[in-house]
């Protein structure tokens, strides 16, 4: 029998002949020599399929993901988005197989993987692939039928599984303030509601119950190396890109500068790459903000209004191409390089501090909008947290 090796050398796992419930028993090497076998762990109790060499890591930041991930799998998982993974120009099936492939390699072990897509009616399956562009121009699509696909997998090194959740829909004119991207657009078949407006079970859930049933839709050989285009020109070749991480510090004073910096990288990349800024902000520094300094106004802090304007009223949002003024995040529309009302960002500094206590969510939102001004160009001083911030002794 052949043994599979893990990356570190301490595993070896082999198809077990012998009637116990699992398929796979590992034998432990110690100095080369085999000390003992036990059954092929599993890094979550959940997990009951004999799956081999099951993946402990899965590539994701994302706090509604992670969420959805524990829902479903219970603890003993490890959540890791440091590596900006390329992916293939392909149909979807064929991403997942690539990036797959492409995560085992990177990490050097199984690492778990997700692709998401959303075939609209007309679409080519490669078009579907692209699914930060698709985002930018859902309301020609409005009133056409879709289906959301979401493939999860993992190599081991020598295989590639995947697992297969679809949901059938159709794209309704955006409603709803429970996601963001095509869920306030997307109506899963036989209802009129939209995933922004009462989310059922995802695409993403059925994909994971597959994979604890242990029902690959797909299981086949590590695929050659490809030798086609990169989506947005990104390949390996150029070395794997590491995803900035924002590992806030204690000084909210740092943390405001770090802010400025990161908001201006992304919304440039936002505006030549499709990086989604928006979902960057709602869902991983949000929740990662509050979780490091608290959602209680910062002791003693009042606001200062470096940039204001009588007559401007602050309680009057900008007009917004999709409602999410609740997370004072202005999107960029198909083929724009600065949002409808070019002031938004500049409006910001004046809105937030009119109509905000200053807890540490907000004055780091303050932070985001200036680096997205100095992006666009619509705000051109370099503040500080003290031009907004005072703080009684």
């Amino acid at each position: 029998m052949k043994p599979s090796v893990d990356p570190d050398n301490k595993y070896i796992s082999y198809v077990s002949e012998s009637p116990i419930p699992w398929k796979y028993v590992t034998a432990v090497y110690t100095e080369g020599n085999i000390e003992r076998f036990r059954p092929l762990p599993s890094p979550s109790p959940k997990l009951r399929a004999p799956l081999l060499n099951p993946p402990s890591i899965i590539a994701t930041g994302a706090p509604h993901k992670i969420a959805e991930y524990k829902e479903q799998l219970g603890e003993g998982f490890t959540f890791n988005d440091k590596y900006d993974l390329p992916e293939v120009e392909a149909d979807p099936k064929t991403v997942a197989l690539y990036k797959s492939k492409l995560g085992y390699e990177v990490m050097g072990r199984p690492v778990l993987v997700e692709d998401t897509t959303l075939h609209i009616e007309g679409m080519s399956a490669n078009d579907a692939s692209k699914i930060k562009f698709i985002v930018k121009n859902l309301d020609r699509y409005i009133g056409r039928t879709a289906v959301e696909r979401v493939y999860i997998g993992y190599s081991d090194g020598e295989k590639v599984y995947l697992y297969l959740g679809e949901t059938k829909g159709r794209l309704l004119s955006p409603r709803g303030d429970k996601g963001f991207g095509y869920d306030l657009y997307f109506a899963p078949e036989g209802s009129d509601k939209t995933y922004a407006e009462r989310k059922v079970i995802s695409s993403r859930t059925k994909a994971i119950k597959k994979m604890l049933a242990d029902e690959p839709d797909y299981v086949g050989p590590v695929p050659p190396e490809w030798q086609g285009e990169w989506q947005a020109g990104y390949s390996p070749a150029e070395g794997i890109r590491e995803n900035p991480p924002l590992d806030y510090p204690d000084d909210l004073a740092e943390a405001f500068e770090m802010m400025k910096r990161q908001a201006k990288k992304n919304r440039e990349l936002e505006m030549t790459e499709g990086f989604d800024a928006y979902g960057w902000w709602k869902f991983e520094q949000k929740d990662a903000i509050d979780a490091k300094y608290g959602e209680d106004v910062v002791p003693g802090a009042s606001w200062k209004l470096p940039v204001f304007d009588p007559n401007f009223d602050p309680h009057i949002p900008d007009k917004q191409p999709q409602p999410n003024y609740e997370d004072d995040f202005y999107p960029l529309k198909p083929g724009q390089k600065e949002p409808d009302v070019k002031n938004h960002f500049y409006n910001q500094l004046m809105r937030i501090p009119q109509t905000s206590p200053p807890t540490p969510r907000k004055i780091l939102q303050v932070a985001l909008n200036i680096g997205q001004g100095h992006a666009n160009g619509t705000v051109t001083e370099d503040y500080t947290i003290d031009d907004f911030i005072e703080v009684s002794a």
